[in-house]
C-alpha cells in the first residue's frame, strides 16, 4: 500500500477540496469515488469511513448539526445525508468499521482500492489530508482495466459492480476474469455460471 500527502498544489490537489466533507480527525472517504474525482469526474455520492464506533458517533453528530447538510435516509447500513448547495450525497458507513488500510484491502478491484484520509497533524491547522492506494492503481485507472488482486468474499456482487464498470468503459483482465468465474461456479448456481458466460465471455464461447 502506497501512502502520499494531499496539499492544494501537489499532484493530488483533485482531492484536496473533498476533504470538507471528512468531519473528524481518522474519517476517511474510500473506493470508487476517489477513483472518479482523479478522473475528472464528480462523483455521485461519497462513502465515509470511520475507525471505531466513537468516531463514527461523533462523524454522525456533526453532520446532523451542519447546517449545509439535511438527512437523507438510514437504514443498518449507512446514515446518508445530502449536501443542500450541490446534491452531493454523503453516507456515512456504520457496518464496517476500521483503520483506511485494513478497510480498503477488502476491497474486490484495484481500482477501488483508495482512499483520502484526514489525518491529525498539530502544524497544520489540526489535520491534513493522506492518500492510501494499491500498487497498481493509476495503471488500471489510466487503462480503465478491472483487476482482481485478492479473495472475492461475494463473487456475485463483485459481478454486478464488473458490469456497472463496464458502463463506464472498463475492462477486466484475461486473469482477473477467471478468478471472477471460478468463484461464481464454485456457488454451484448455474443460473449464474450462465449469466456470466453470456455478459464476459459472449453467449457463443
Amino acid at each position: 500500500m502506497v501512502l502520499e500527502n494531499v496539499t492544494k498544489t501537489n499532484a493530488y490537489k483533485k482531492l484536496y477540496d473533498y476533504g470538507k466533507y471528512l468531519p473528524i480527525n481518522n474519517s476517511y472517504i474510500a473506493g470508487g469515488a476517489i477513483k472518479d474525482i482523479l478522473d475528472d469526474k464528480k462523483p455521485r455520492d461519497l462513502d465515509i469511513y470511520f475507525e471505531n464506533d466513537k468516531d463514527f458517533d461523533r462523524g454522525l453528530e456533526w453532520y446532523k448539526w451542519s447546517a449545509d447538510f439535511e438527512l437523507s435516509y438510514s437504514n443498518d447500513n449507512v446514515t446518508a445525508f445530502t449536501e443542500k448547495s450541490t446534491g452531493m450525497i454523503v453516507e456515512l458507513i456504520k457496518i464496517v468499521k476500521g483503520i483506511p488500510k485494513n478497510i480498503i484491502t477488502t476491497f474486490d478491484f484495484t481500482i477501488d482500492k483508495v482512499a483520502l484520509v484526514r489525518v491529525e497533524d498539530t502544524y497544520s491547522d489540526g489535520f491534513r489530508y493522506s492518500f492510501y492506494y494499491r500498487e497498481g492503481f493509476f495503471e488500471s485507472l489510466t487503462l480503465k482495466n478491472i483487476v482482481i488482486d485478492g479473495d472475492l468474499k461475494n463473487p456475485i456482487a463483485s459481478f454486478k459492480r464488473l458490469i456497472k464498470y463496464s458502463g463506464y468503459g472498463y475492462s477486466i483482465d484475461k486473469h482477473s476474469e477467471k478468478t471472477l468465474l471460478d468463484s461464481i461456479k464454485s456457488l454451484n448456481d448455474d443460473r449464474y455460471g450462465i449469466l456470466v458466460n453470456y455478459v464476459i465471455l459472449g453467449e457463443n464461447d
